[in-house]
Formats: structure tokens, sequence, C-alpha cells
């Protein structure tokens, strides 16, 4: 029975992952608009333009993009932990009181999680309406949609 129990949550814990990371992905469309200048014959520019200066780390702005994944990663978190729960639920018969001592030191996490998480009688991850994520003040925990949001 065992055997079942561990198949059945590692599919689980992977439909999880799956639904919350394409959940997470947003549409961009790219405008289809057909150009109406020439193509360029030459990739050097004229003698009589100037040559602008390489881009420095300062003009790629590389802190405006060390933030961008961090909703997916805080609602993969949630979908993680809430899968370990199920792990411990099978094993123990109970839900777990928090996320440290029950599911890291327990070996159902192998690191603690940003948010230290409770359970409801359910074993989804109880966090207060409107609580900001660690490492992004902007993403709020959406208790009604039970998801982190930007």
């Amino acid at each position: 029975m065992r055997k079942h129990v561990g198949l059945w949550l590692l599919i689980m814990t992977i439909f999880v992952q799956l639904s919350v990371f394409v959940s997470c992905q947003e549409k961009v469309e790219e405008p289809s608009v057909p150009s109406t200048e020439p193509a360029p014959t030459s990739k050097l520019p004229p003698a009589s333009m100037p040559v602008p200066p390489p881009e420095t780390p300062a003009s790629i702005n590389p802190p405006g993009f060390l933030h961008i994944g961090d909703l997916a990663a805080a609602n993969t978190e949630v979908a993680n932990v809430e899968a370990a729960a199920a792990a411990y639920y099978g094993v123990n018969g109970s839900w777990p009181s928090n996320t440290y001592e029950d599911l890291v030191e327990g070996g159902f996490l192998s690191k603690l999680p940003v948010c230290n998480y409770t359970f409801d009688s359910f074993g989804r991850v109880v966090v207060i309406d409107g609580t900001a994520w660690p490492k992004d003040s902007t993403i709020i925990w959406s208790a009604a949609e039970h998801k982190w949001r930007r």
C-alpha cells in the first residue's frame, strides 16, 4: 500500500507544479506590423553617422530582471509545501502544524521555504490575506485565490 501512496504523491506533486507553472505564464503577443523600410544592405552605419557606444552594464539594467521569476517561485513554493504536507499526512495520519519542524526536519522538504506556512484541516497552506512575499514586497498573498499575486 505504501508504494501506491508514494506513487500517488509523486504524480500529484508533478500535476500541481505543472498547473502552477501554466497558470503563472503570461501570454505576450508581439505586434505584427510589417516594416515599410527597405532591408539594410550593409551592417555598417554610413560614415557620416556617429557610432553609438557599446552597451554597458548600466544600460542593460539587470536589476530590472532580477525579480522577474519571484511570482512563479512563490506559487511553486506553495505547491511544493502542500505536496509535502500531503506526504506528511500519508505517513503520519495528520496534517503538519508548521513547515519547519514537521516538513523540513521530517525530511518532506529539502530546504526551509521562504515563508513559514501553517495548514488548515484540508492540508492547504494558511497565509494571512495581504501578507507580502519576503523576497519581493510587491507580491501579496490572495486568500480568495489561494495564491501569490503581484
